[in-house]
C-alpha cells in the first residue's frame, strides 16, 4: 500500500449542508493543494448555497489571487452562478492591468478568457452594473487591440457588440484591416448586430457607409437572425457524417 495516494471521496453536491459548503470555502481558501482547493470550488458552485453572499465573497478573492491558474480559472467560471452581479465587478479587476496586485493577481491568458467569456455571458442578458460598462467597454477595446490571445481578441470582438458607441463602431471598422480572419469574423459579426448592415469584412465599404450615415445604429437587431449560432452535438455531427457517407455509395438512378 506504500506510495499510493488516498482517494479522495466527495458527497454528490445535492446532498451537501450548510456546514459542508462552509468547510469546502475554507479547502478552497487555505488548502495548499490547488486541487483540493479546484475541487472545493467546484463542489461549492453546485451546491443549493451557491447563491449565498459568502459564497459570492469566496470566489471572488479565489478569482483575483489564487496562485493556481485551473483554481481561478474555476472560481471565475462559478461566480456568475453564485452572484452575476458580484461575477461583473471581478471580471472587470481581472481584466485591468493597472489594478494593483493587492486587488488582483496579474492574470494569465487562461483567466483572462474566461473572465472576458463571463463578461460576455452578462452583456448577452443585460446583468452588466451601469457604473461598470465604461469600464468593461474600454477593457474590451484595449484587448481587442493588444492582447496577444487570439482567442481574447476574438472574444474582445464578439462582446463589442453589445456597446451601441461611435467609438466602438470606429474600433471595429479599424480592426478589420488586420490579417487575422478569425478576429475579423467576429469584428464583422458585432458590426452586423450593432448596425442591422453588413459590408462582407471590407472596412473601407464599411467606413464610407458609416461616414454617409445619419443614425448608424437605427437597423439594430435587423440581421440578428443570422448570427444565431447552432451548437450540435456529437451524436447529429457523427449521424450527419454517416448519412453523407452513406448516401454516398448508394447506386444512382439511371436516366429511363
Amino acid at each position: 500500500m506504500g506510495g499510493c495516494a488516498k482517494k479522495r471521496y466527495y458527497k454528490h453536491p445535492v446532498f451537501l449542508t450548510e456546514s459542508d459548503v462552509v468547510q469546502y470555502l475554507k479547502v478552497a481558501l487555505e488548502s495548499e493543494t490547488p486541487d483540493q482547493r479546484r475541487e472545493a470550488v467546484n463542489q461549492v458552485v453546485q451546491s443549493r448555497y451557491a447563491h449565498h453572499n459568502v459564497v459570492a465573497t469566496a470566489l471572488d478573492a479565489v478569482a483575483r489571487t489564487d496562485g493556481s491558474v485551473a483554481v481561478r480559472c474555476a472560481a471565475v467560471r462559478g461566480l456568475r452562478k453564485a452572484d452575476s452581479k458580484a461575477a461583473a465587478y471581478t471580471y472587470a479587476a481581472i481584466l485591468d492591468p493597472k489594478q494593483s496586485e493587492e486587488q488582483s493577481r496579474p492574470a494569465p491568458a487562461e483567466v483572462r478568457l474566461d473572465a472576458l467569456r463571463g463578461t460576455l455571458g452578462l452583456v448577452e442578458v443585460g446583468e452588466v452594473p451601469e457604473d461598470l460598462r465604461d469600464d468593461l467597454l474600454s477593457l474590451s477595446l484595449d484587448l481587442l487591440d493588444h492582447d496577444r490571445s487570439r482567442d481574447i481578441r476574438q472574444t474582445a470582438a464578439r462582446v463589442l457588440g453589445y456597446f451601441p458607441d461611435g467609438l466602438t463602431l470606429d474600433r471595429l471598422i479599424n480592426s478589420l484591416d488586420q490579417r487575422d480572419f478569425g478576429v475579423v469574423y467576429e469584428i464583422e459579426h458585432s458590426l452586423m448586430r450593432l448596425t442591422g448592415q453588413t459590408h462582407d469584412h471590407d472596412s473601407v465599404a464599411w467606413r464610407a457607409w458609416l461616414e454617409s450615415a445619419d443614425d448608424p445604429f437605427a437597423d439594430a437587431g435587423k440581421l440578428d437572425h443570422l448570427l444565431i449560432e447552432t451548437h450540435e452535438g456529437w451524436w447529429h455531427r457523427s449521424y450527419k457524417s454517416m448519412k453523407r457517407t452513406f448516401y454516398g455509395y448508394l447506386p444512382k438512378k439511371k436516366d429511363s
